[in-house]
């Protein structure tokens, strides 16, 4: 059976499920359940292909894509409020989970699994659309879902590291749901949205920057 249509019978079981918590008002335990014993079936039997933790220094690839997905998340998202009425210890725990789940499935299993026979772009863009489909029914914002994907398929790629990506999604998540409705209180003044564009920027900058300098005393010391 070809990847293609393996991957799309895997995002028709998660809607389905997903439709079990919606009728049962479960709060997406069922998903979460079926996240984590999938997670811990891949990790168990592919274990010599995820690849978790890469010793290769890309400190500034983590650095410059969080703060890439906090971009795109202040531009793109809007009015987005977190309903405090839902903050427990198990929606915590959910947020810290799924992001884990989602990213030894996504990146670590089906990413892998396309780049075998397909290009890179084909195997970003067609597991982005999928992770975007599924991220629909939880009121994530598409566009952010889908730039969010890429973003961390890239990562993912440049780094081959699955903790990197989880880092990134889990900081990403963190700040939409807690840091993200404090800032939006902000955010409709113009001058302060121009201001934090032009503060991020700079952080980029000044990353990418002394990734320069290491780079070239690493050069000089060979």
């Amino acid at each position: 059976m070809r990847n293609e249509l393996k991957f799309c019978i895997y995002i028709i079981v998660c809607i389905i499920i997903g439709f079990v918590d919606f009728f049962f008002n479960l709060r997406g335990a069922f998903t979460l359940l079926f996240d984590i014993v999938l997670a811990v079936i891949l990790i168990l039997k592919k274990r010599k292909e995820l690849e978790f933790i890469n010793n290769t220094n890309n400190i500034y690839a983590l650095l410059i894509l969080l703060l890439f997905s906090i971009a795109i998340n202040l531009s793109i998202s809007k009015g987005f409020a977190q309903n405090t009425n839902n903050i427990d210890l198990y929606f915590i725990t959910s947020i810290f989970l799924k992001s884990f789940t989602e990213e030894v499935i996504f990146r670590g299993y089906w990413l892998n699994s396309f780049l075998i026979n397909r290009s890179k772009f084909f195997s970003i863009i067609f597991i982005s659309l999928g992770f975007t489909v599924l991220h629909y029914f939880s009121g994530t914002d598409l566009v952010f879902a889908f730039i969010g994907s890429i973003t961390l398929s890239l990562l993912y790629i440049s780094t081959k590291s699955i903790l990197n990506t989880f880092m990134v999604h889990l900081i990403s998540n963190v700040f939409v749901v807690f840091g993200l409705p404090h800032v939006i209180k902000f955010y409709s003044n113009t001058e302060f949205k121009i201001k934090i564009k032009i503060i991020i920027i700079i952080f980029l900058l000044i990353i990418y920057f002394f990734k320069f300098l290491f780079k070239k005393s690493d050069d000089d010391k060979k």
